[in-house]
């Protein structure tokens, strides 16, 4: 049991998710405590308490969430094909959706930071590989923040003095601002629509680091985002990326199909992989048909 006097949140949370009749995501949280503690459980209760800052249910956000990802996955392992393959069809349909945006995706892909036991390992890995690389930065800036956790944690945890977003969503914009305005000043961060496709409107070697976390499944040509950021950077400036492999979600356009072409897309655009790893959905749930693979990496420009 979640002792409810420290972690209240994540109590009452864990409390109405067992009294469901389908309670797919509880072993996924018994196993965090069981191999983080007290530190899982912390993440937890601060990612509900930005979560519910938005006045959604989490319980909620996070079952709509996951039960919209499953429905897109069996479908892509059925037909072998994702559901969308037009920027322009995922802009309407999702990111200048209201309903979709407001009613449950953002809340509920913040949720999975801390609900996916895969997300989970994934950020772990940008708290342990990256976050050390930005400490004490002057700024930096990420592409696609969504809910803008990333941009929270690099304020709070590396005490970055300036973070710059841009995300095509204005929903994004609205959603990560009030994440953001709970902490921090509003001279630490500026957060805009904007499309990387269509170029960037920041200095060139101006950033000393960046972030490109589950973006490149988003868009048809990747590399060519890659370079723009590239230019973007100071020379030597970490990079962060993450992408997956096989995941149809509601607004993924690109498959890659290895590792290998993953890499190859990074290297081309002139960046070094410093460290990086791969996380499968049945490296934790062995029983799962899903097939998810999701490579991140730490880089240099």
């Amino acid at each position: 049991m979640i002792d409810t006097t420290v972690y209240p949140k994540a109590a009452a949370f864990d409390k109405e998710l067992r009294s469901l009749r389908d309670r797919f995501i509880v072993p996924q949280i018994e196993s965090m405590i069981r191999q983080f503690g007290y530190v899982y459980l912390a993440f937890l209760e601060k990612v509900l308490y930005l979560a519910g800052l938005s006045g959604v249910s989490p319980v909620d956000a996070i079952l709509e969430y996951t039960m919209t990802f499953l429905r897109e996955q069996v479908r892509f392992q059925q037909t072998e094909s994702y559901s969308h393959d037009s920027f322009d069809d995922v802009y309407d349909d999702v990111y200048n959706n209201s309903e979709v945006m407001e009613g449950f995706y953002l809340d509920g892909l913040l949720l999975t930071q801390a609900c996916w036991e895969i997300h989970y390992h994934i950020h772990r890995f940008f708290l342990d590989s990256f976050l050390p690389c930005c400490r004490g930065k002057q700024q930096g800036f990420e592409i696609g923040f969504g809910h803008g956790l990333y941009l929270y944690e690099l304020l709070e945890l590396a005490d970055v003095a300036t973070v710059y977003g841009r995300d095509v969503s204005e929903f994004s914009v609205k959603y990560a601002s009030r994440l953001l305005t709970q902490a921090f000043s509003a001279d630490r961060f500026s957060l805009a629509v904007g499309d990387i496709q269509q170029g960037l409107d920041l200095p060139e070697q101006s950033m000393e680091f960046a972030l490109l976390p589950e973006v490149l499944e988003h868009i048809h040509r990747p590399d060519r985002v890659l370079a723009t950021v590239k230019r973007r950077l100071k020379p030597g400036s970490p990079l962060y990326v993450v992408t997956p492999m096989n995941s149809n979600a509601v607004d993924h356009i690109t498959n890659f199909q290895s590792v290998d072409e993953i890499e190859g897309l990074i290297v081309s655009a002139g960046f070094t992989i410093e460290e990086k790893k791969t996380f499968s959905v049945r490296q934790f749930q062995s029983e799962s048909n899903d097939i998810t693979e999701t490579f991140c990496a730490v880089c240099t420009a």
